[in-house]
């Protein structure tokens, strides 16, 4: 929903309601800033219209309209961009985590659901460490973050030591940055800016140095073992 978070769409429907008949036109000046808050608030346009299955008709409409239309090409094209290097500098387990509103409540989406579907499972949503605030995601965040940074450093201090395969790992590595960046333009341009779709691939690279740091150690180990 990268058309709600970047305005994109409410520019579009500024100009499209007088003339279409849109559902969504009726909360055209209050739409959610952010994507998540479109997909999951109880009260966003689209839970207060029925929900996907209801609107999926008239969203894909808009879509292909928007899309059809050369003129948004630059602003989405820009947004997209926009939105992937913010996506590329976030590493936090959960950006929302943090939030004390950030709850999956009575009268939430997730609870609804699971309220209809899995009724057993409530009491376990409602104690579950993740609604009770009780994870200390800081000090997983200050931990991975510094584990990124050293394991970095070390493994730029000791490249120049690899006596063989050196080739491989700058293919490895090229490989994982693109994989990275690929992964934020599309999670950042088709859904939304989350700190999880980061982190979720972003340990690759302290795995990739803690490779890189021991078969250094290995080397050095087996060097002094021989003499």
């Amino acid at each position: 929903m990268v058309l709600v978070e970047s305005g994109i769409l409410k520019t579009y429907l500024e100009k499209a309601c007088p003339v279409k008949q849109y559902n969504i036109c009726n909360y055209k000046d209050n739409l959610p800033p952010v994507a998540w808050s479109f997909h999951w608030d109880a009260n966003s346009p689209l839970q207060k219209t029925g929900g996907w299955d209801a609107n999926r008709k008239e969203y894909n409409a808009i879509i292909s309209d928007i899309f059809s239309r050369p003129k948004y090409y630059p602003f989405i094209a820009y947004k997209s961009l926009e939105a992937t290097a913010r996506q590329l500098v976030l590493y936090q387990v959960d950006g929302n985590y943090i939030l004390p509103w950030a709850k999956f409540d009575e009268g939430t989406s997730p609870f609804t659901a699971i309220e209809k579907y899995f009724p057993h499972e409530l009491n376990q949503l409602k104690t579950s460490r993740q609604n009770t605030k009780t994870f200390n995601i800081a000090l997983i965040d200050a931990t991975f973050f510094l584990t990124m940074i050293i394991s970095s450093i070390l493994s730029l201090l000791v490249f120049s030591q690899i006596s063989d395969n050196k080739k491989e790992f700058i293919q490895v590595l090229i490989v994982v940055v693109i994989f990275i960046l690929l992964n934020a333009i599309v999670t950042a341009s088709l859904s939304s800016v989350n700190a999880r779709f980061n982190s979720r691939v972003f340990w690759i690279f302290p795995f990739l140095n803690t490779i890189i740091i021991y078969k250094v150690a290995k080397q050095i180990f087996l060097t002094i073992k021989i003499k």
